[in-house]
This record gives C-alpha cells, sequence and structure tokens, in this order.
C-alpha cells in the first residue's frame, strides 16, 4: 500500500513533534510543505511550495536539499531553477485556462491545496494531512504555525472572519470531497472534509 504523510505548517504539529512524531513516521514517504521541513531531524522525500517568494529566499538550501536527494515541486513559474519539478495550476475549473492536467490549488493559491493535488493525482492509497489546521481556533490565539518563517504565520486573518468563523477560501478543500483516502490528523483543524483521526489512529492505521 502506498502511503504518504504530508507535513504541513499548522501549530497542531509541534506538540505532536516534541513527542517523537517524525521518528514514528521517518521510514514512511514524507512531503514538506515551505519550511516545515526545518523542524524534521532529516529530509523529507519531496518539499512542496507554490509562491516564487519562498524560491527567491531559499535560493542556496533548496540547491542542498536537492544534493542531498530532495524532490522539490513547485507551481510554475520561469524563473524557478531547473532541478525544480513545476506544474501548471489553476485555481477555479472556470478559469479560462483552466485544463484538467493543470494541479488545483485552490482559490487563495495555498501549497497546502497544492500537496494534496499531488498526492491526489500521482494515486496515493492513503494520504495523512499533518498540520492543515485552517489558521488557529480563534482570533484571540496568534500562534498558527510551527515554523514561524511561513510567510502566513501570526495571521489569522488569512483563514478566519472576524466572528472566528473559517473564511470562504476554506471551500477550497472541498474539491477533495470524493476522495475517501484523505485522513485529516491535526487535532484543531476548521477542515471538515476529511475523515479526521489522531496521531496514535494514524500510527496505527500505517503498522497495518
Amino acid at each position: 500500500m502506498r502511503d504518504i504523510v504530508i507535513f504541513g505548517g499548522g501549530y497542531s504539529v509541534k506538540k505532536e513533534l516534541e513527542n517523537g512524531l517524525a521518528e514514528r513516521v521517518k521510514d514512511r514517504e514524507v512531503w514538506a510543505i515551505n519550511y516545515i521541513y526545518e523542524n524534521l531531524p532529516y529530509p523529507p522525500k519531496r518539499l512542496v511550495f507554490v509562491d516564487n517568494s519562498f524560491h527567491q529566499q531559499n535560493k542556496e538550501e533548496l540547491k542542498r536539499l536537492n544534493s542531498l536527494g530532495v524532490e522539490i515541486h513547485a507551481k510554475f513559474h520561469p524563473r524557478l531553477d531547473p532541478f525544480i519539478k513545476t506544474h501548471l495550476t489553476y485555481r477555479n475549473r472556470t478559469d479560462p485556462d483552466y485544463t484538467p492536467e493543470k494541479v488545483f490549488i485552490g482559490s487563495h493559491g495555498l501549497s497546502g491545496v497544492f500537496a494534496l493535488s499531488l498526492a491526489v493525482k500521482e494515486q496515493y492509497d492513503r494520504i495523512f494531512a499533518l498540520g492543515y489546521d485552517w489558521g488557529s481556533p480563534s482570533n484571540a490565539v496568534k500562534e498558527t504555525h510551527t515554523n514561524t518563517k511561513s510567510d502566513g504565520a501570526g495571521k489569522v486573518s488569512i483563514y478566519l472572519n472576524p466572528d472566528d468563523k473559517p473564511n470562504e477560501h476554506l471551500k477550497s478543500f472541498d474539491d477533495f470531497k470524493d476522495f475517501k483516502n484523505i485522513y485529516n490528523v491535526s487535532p484543531i483543524s476548521h477542515i471538515k472534509v476529511f475523515q479526521k483521526i489522531t496521531y496514535e489512529e494514524m500510527y496505527m492505521m500505517l503498522e497495518n
């Protein structure tokens, strides 16, 4: 069975990393989104990002990771380094240049949506989404990311409305509602479209 563990950047990952999460999934295929790779004690198999600014700020680091065997995947941009695997993307199927070969990144153009879309296209049997919190439990809680280098770190308004409810961009995840093999392992996630499981349940599933 082809399983994949995707490390999103949400703050919920932080505590479980301190409890040995990385060690317990090290023999699985691990992808990392944006800066969360820095919080892992080993290189992921794949690093995924959307924003060209991430590339501009980390050119030498991306070269180093690639030299270690990390696959780098990103939204297409003409100035990305040639070792980066790029993908044409779309935000809505109503986009005039939409084609089914392109990779969905959601209305907000987020790396987390991009990573899920790649995993679905590549037909993994089970996809475990970690740190897919969608901000924080409320606007009063400013801890949104495990790694605070992320552009959205502390910016709760990217995810939540003033009344603490998720904003309209959360609906992008509805695009995956027919994929029953995606498991949301975040204990505080606002994303309801996936089956939610605990870390312990994930560890048990990975062992079987």
